[in-house]
């Protein structure tokens, strides 16, 4: 399935500036297919959140989205996971 992607492009300079990482980069290894897609844990402040986690640069970069209709994710963020990078080290992930 075909996903388009949308972003708010002052959050992508902020986590750009912030932690390196670049919302193209996310949406590209999702379009190549590279990725999983979990529900974020904490669907009380997050409701209906979930999220791609990628590989970047060898480090796992996780990217919390909402849907937006039916083919459409909202990037909201995205951060390095010890956690996801641990569970791929380990063989778990």
């Amino acid at each position: 399935m075909e996903i388009d992607f949308e972003w708010d492009l002052k959050k992508a300079e902020k986590v750009l500036a912030e932690r390196g990482i670049r919302f193209e980069d996310v949406e590209g290894e999702v379009r190549a297919d590279r990725f999983i897609d979990v529900k974020v844990k904490n669907q009380k402040d997050h409701p209906d959140q979930r999220m791609f986690v990628v590989r970047i640069d060898d480090y796992a970069v996780c990217a919390p989205y909402v849907k937006v209709g039916k083919n459409r994710a909202r990037l909201v963020t995205a951060f390095k996971s010890r956690v996801f990078n641990k569970e791929k080290e380990s063989g778990n992930g």
